[in-house]
């Protein structure tokens, strides 16, 4: 199945080539246990980072291993009191790639509410 993005993601590289449909078991830290439509907004959708990659701004920062999680908040302190969603994202939601920091993002189509249920503080 192949994603439907964002209108607004750039028309060149955006996903990159190297990025894959192959999903298992991911992670995104949210503020609350309750998940929402805001726990899953792009820097793009949410006016930040201006000066950022833009295809990265038009992605969200996801983990597929816990002890990647674990060194993401050694390294954010403040990140600590935050709650960890789990969850699958289908291959049409969009395309993931691993970046040179412990992260992998994703560039997201239409549907940013994937992950369900509650989130758990770690």
């Amino acid at each position: 199945m192949t994603a439907l993005f964002a209108d607004y993601l750039p028309k060149t590289n955006c996903p990159p080539a190297d990025a894959n449909e192959s999903f298992e078991v991911v992670y995104h830290v949210v503020k609350k246990p309750d998940l929402a439509d805001c726990d899953f907004r792009t820097a793009v959708e949410a006016n930040l980072h201006h000066d950022g990659d833009p295809c990265q701004r038009c992605s969200i920062s996801i983990f597929t291993d816990l002890s990647d999680v674990s060194k993401f908040l050694d390294f954010f302190p403040y990140m600590r009191r935050r709650h960890l969603a789990e969850g699958y994202i289908p291959p049409a939601a969009g395309k993931i790639k691993k970046l040179p920091s412990q992260y992998h993002r994703i560039a997201l189509g239409g549907r940013t509410k994937t992950l369900t249920g509650k989130a758990t503080l770690r």
